[in-house]
């Protein structure tokens, strides 16, 4: 094995998988205007968050619930071609794909079609003799982490050392074939609905809901359930061409690599974490899902109740699909999304009705300490 490869190998092992237009331009996207021009704190906080994280570009986006939004972009999509990132670009949205995923469940659940406390089985009988105990899991515990599938992206060395040295096959299977290769008859992490642990896989199964209640993809069921009704126009689950997507970077050594191969293979179409989006669509979606455009209030209620096990307690933190994210000062939902090239992020503060989104396009997590300041401006 290379140097490099070798390097990029342990980096995916122990860091990566685990957790041109111009940026003054204004952009219309039906009824939200973003503006991005005549902002002085969002350009320091943007151009701060670049030079003390290095990244190679950054997005910061911010919208008070019923008034305009605010974009703004930095540095570079693709270093190779010196392509700016600019304040409409699509990105890889990680994790974030598993609030939509979740919205889904939660309109079915709303339409009678399923309930939060029926188990898989009930729904799919065929998964009883595949996973371990499968009887016992429920909607609930799939979305709230704690049916104690596994999460071969981390705890399975066969998955993660394919994942790096055949990255095509990734990119050419779906979600069926990693449960079929990398969950089936393997045994839990623990007893369903005893304790957390992050689950992948738990997004698959609840995709395989869907489609099954459905009769349709998944790809499709977010489309016509949450980007058709919002007006999302760049939102997608599709594999489809992705030239317009920003690119995915990661220090390997001293050096910065282009890891975007291996954030398409990991990501693409993945229900548990392959949305591509824009900021603009984000944050209508965020606000969007905190005013009742998607789901009731009550069920809103539901989404945000956090997990409740003795066994994690105090470190309890998600929901049905979403996670606490607190600041110092203001208590607040959302997602992270991560992968080898991303670090994308969706936070939504109730109390001050704003909902904020931070992308950049440099993986391995950044110090995203100045939000206080995003949402008392």
């Amino acid at each position: 094995m290379n140097r490099f490869k070798w390097s990029l190998f342990c980096c995916v092992i122990f860091t990566a998988f685990g957790k041109c237009l111009s940026q003054n331009q204004s952009i219309q996207s039906d009824n939200l205007m973003v503006s991005v021009s005549n902002n002085s704190l969002l350009d320091s906080l943007l151009s701060n968050y670049q030079k003390s994280n290095n990244l190679p570009g950054a997005i910061i986006g911010v919208k008070q619930f019923d008034h305009r939004g605010l974009v703004k972009a930095i540095g570079y999509s693709d270093l190779k071609n010196q392509i700016q990132m600019n304040d409409s670009i699509q990105f890889r949205c990680g994790s974030i794909t598993k609030i939509f995923t979740a919205v889904i469940i939660l309109q079915l659940v709303e339409e009678g079609k399923l309930g939060l406390d029926d188990t898989v089985t009930s729904i799919l009988p065929e998964l009883k003799p595949l996973i371990n105990n499968a009887e016992y899991i429920t909607i609930r515990q799939l979305l709230n982490h704690s049916s104690g599938l596994g999460h071969p992206t981390e705890d399975n060395w066969k998955y993660r050392f394919r994942m790096v040295f055949q990255p095509k096959y990734f990119y050419n299977s779906d979600f069926h074939e990693r449960l079929k290769k990398y969950i089936y008859n393997d045994p839990l992490k623990h007893f369903p609905g005893t304790n957390q642990y992050y689950s992948n896989a738990g997004y698959w199964i609840l995709a395989k809901v869907i489609e099954h209640i459905e009769e349709e993809g998944i790809d499709l069921v977010i489309s016509k359930r949450i980007c058709a009704p919002l007006g999302l126009h760049h939102t997608y689950l599709s594999k489809i061409n992705d030239e317009k997507v920003a690119r995915g970077y990661t220090r390997i050594g001293k050096k910065i690599k282009d890891v975007t191969k291996w954030d398409r293979a990991d990501s693409d179409g993945d229900p548990a974490a392959g949305l591509i989006s824009t900021a603009c669509d984000l944050l209508k979606f965020g606000e969007a899902l905190f005013n009742e455009q998607l789901i009731s209030d009550s069920t809103l209620t539901k989404m945000l109740t956090i997990n409740e096990l003795e066994a994690c307690s105090p470190n309890c933190e998600y929901g049905l699909g979403i996670e606490k994210w607190n600041t110092p000062l203001f208590n607040g939902y959302g997602k992270n999304g991560s992968s080898l090239g991303v670090d994308a992020n969706l936070i939504c503060f109730p109390q001050q009705q704003k909902v904020i989104v931070i992308f950049t396009n440099f993986g391995g997590g950044s110090d995203k300490g100045f939000m206080d300041r995003l949402i008392l401006d």
